[in-house]
Order: C-alpha cells, then structure tokens, then sequence
C-alpha cells in the first residue's frame, strides 16, 4: 500500500513525483539498492515515512518537500519524512520536512543484514515540527553509529517548533536533548540554527506547503 517500493536496484533516480495518501511509506529503497536519488519530489499525507533509505548503500536525498507523513507509524522514530535504516553513504540536503510526525531520523539496527551507519551527512535541511516531535534523530542499537570513525555527522539544518523549548525532547544523538544549544556540541547537527516565524511562514509559502498542522 506504499506509493513505490523498490529492491536491489542500482543507479535509481526518483524525481519530480508527487506522492500521496498511501497507507504505508512513499517512497522506499529497501535491500541491497546502491546509488539512488531522490530528488523534486512531493511527499505528503502518507500513513508512515515519507522518504526511507533502508538495508542499502548509497543515496542522495536532495530538494525534497514532505509534509504530514508518518502520522499512522506506531514505533518511536519510525514516523520521520525522511528516514536512513541500517545503510551506508547517504547524503541528505537541501529539503523542506513541515508537520511530519517526526523531521528526520537515522535509524542503525542490530541486524544481521543490515548495512554499518557511516558517511551519512544531514545538512542544509529546514524542519518545521509541532511541539512533541523530533527534529533531527539519530538513535542505535549498537552505538557504532556514534564512533568518530563512522564519520556520521549533521551540520546547518535550519528548525522551527510551535513553542518555545521546554522538556519535550526534540534531538537526538547518543541521547535525548531538549536544548539545540546544547544538540550542536555534539556531531548530529554542528551548526544548527531556529527559524523565526518570518522564516517559517516564507518557507511555507515558497514551497506551495500548508501553514499548519492539520490532526
């Protein structure tokens, strides 16, 4: 029931495609894909992710608008826009996450399949959440995500949240922050920044997305 689902698939482009109103993910690389794009496309409204880069090795994730995916996903971090499971060399940049049920997570797995969680770069991406959603995620079941050898690391993204920072977590890395000051002394996002709600109404607007979260 996702909008596309693609397997062992190399040298794959996905542009310019709206996608919408699945009752699973929409659009999805799974085992064993290598050098994939995403790129253009509008991911919106899907019951899980909107983007998800699973079990692979190689990928970029680039000028991307999702919003209000990821609403129906019952596990923690599994209702990002855009999700990295258990793959290797990703780079994510330059897309636009509004009202997902989380922004953006990469996810290692202890599993036998999967691939090491190194060389994922998340930068220069702009994250609108409402209050109680996470911004940017990065969660292990090994910890070898966060060894410095790993080189994964997140630099620039740009976050607007409903309300002011309080106890509700909104980052992650080797642990929960709250704080972003506090967030960019760690690899996971080295020079974030908040958006004014200025910024955040222009961003909405150029992007042709909603200015709000709809329940």
């Amino acid at each position: 029931a996702g909008g596309l689902k693609a397997a062992q698939v190399r040298d794959f482009i996905m542009d310019n495609n709206e996608v919408d109103n699945n009752a699973a993910a929409g659009l999805w690389c799974d085992i064993a894909c290598r050098n994939v794009t995403y790129v253009n496309n509008r991911v919106h409204h899907n019951l899980t992710q909107g983007i998800l880069f699973e079990i692979s090795d190689g990928a970029s994730i680039v000028n991307n608008a999702l919003w209000e995916n990821g609403w129906g996903a019952a596990s923690a971090g599994w209702g990002a826009g855009i999700i990295v499971s258990t793959s290797s060399n990703v780079d994510v940049w330059g897309n636009v996450l509004a009202w997902n049920k989380d922004g953006i997570a990469v996810i290692e797995q202890a599993r036998t399949d999967g691939l090491p969680v190194r060389n994922i770069g998340v930068h220069d991406n702009t994250i609108l959440n409402t209050d109680g959603a996470m911004g940017l995620t990065w969660r292990s079941d090994t910890r070898h995500l966060f060894d410095a050898a790993a080189a994964n690391r997140g630099a620039r993204n740009q976050y607007w949240f409903a309300t002011t920072e309080n106890r509700q977590p909104r980052f992650a890395w080797s642990g929960e922050w709250t704080n972003l000051t506090v967030f960019i002394q760690t690899p996971g996002d080295s020079t974030g920044t908040y958006l004014s709600g200025a910024e955040k109404d222009a961003v909405l607007a150029s992007h042709g997305m909603p200015a709000q979260h709809r329940a």
